[in-house]
């Protein structure tokens, strides 16, 4: 069978997920969820960037929305249409893309190492405080937390456990 993403790229948006209509950022990658944890840890002044931080400083993640996959050597004039379709909203990137696709291929090891930099406890910290905050805003009703956050129930309960959530614990810290 052949892999219908071979030689393929996502064209995608990060978007705040209480505001999903509006675009903040337009990139490209062969590899979506690797891609969107960077996004989420890198450690820059960009607007981007500033934009993430503000997020998850309120417990959230920004969320990743694929608009196509395309071809390889089409990915670059693509992305470009998008950008140009969505610069009035409140575009992050103001990126200059690149002529060259040999610049913008990542191969396995980078990819390798570049989830070996990505810090783990960061993220937890942030999925953390983000159950905290959706369990206190339904009252500690974890079937209503879970659906908001799109997981099953029995997630949501292995990730308290795994976080040692408790409601003491939110009092404590709220």
């Amino acid at each position: 069978m052949e892999n219908t993403f071979e030689n393929k790229i996502a064209i995608y948006s990060l978007v705040d997920p209480r505001e999903p209509n509006l675009i903040r950022y337009i990139g490209q990658t062969e590899w979506p969820r690797i891609r969107h944890l960077q996004h989420c840890k890198e450690l820059n002044n960009s607007k981007k960037n500033q934009w993430v931080e503000s997020l998850v400083q309120n417990g959230i993640l920004p969320q990743m929305i694929i608009l196509e996959w395309v071809k390889r050597n089409e990915a670059n004039e693509i992305e470009r249409k998008y950008i140009e379709k969505y610069k009035n909203d409140l575009l992050t990137n103001t990126k200059e893309i690149k002529e060259n696709n040999s610049e913008n291929e990542t191969n396995i090891s980078q990819i390798e190492s570049n989830i070996i930099q990505i810090k783990t406890n960061s993220f937890a910290e942030s999925e953390r405080k983000l159950i905290e905050s959706k369990l206190i805003y339904f009252g500690f009703n974890k079937s209503k937390t879970a659906r908001e956050l799109g997981i099953g129930r029995q997630t949501l309960y292995n990730k308290i456990k795994r976080y040692k959530i408790s409601i003491n614990s939110i009092k404590k810290t709220s």
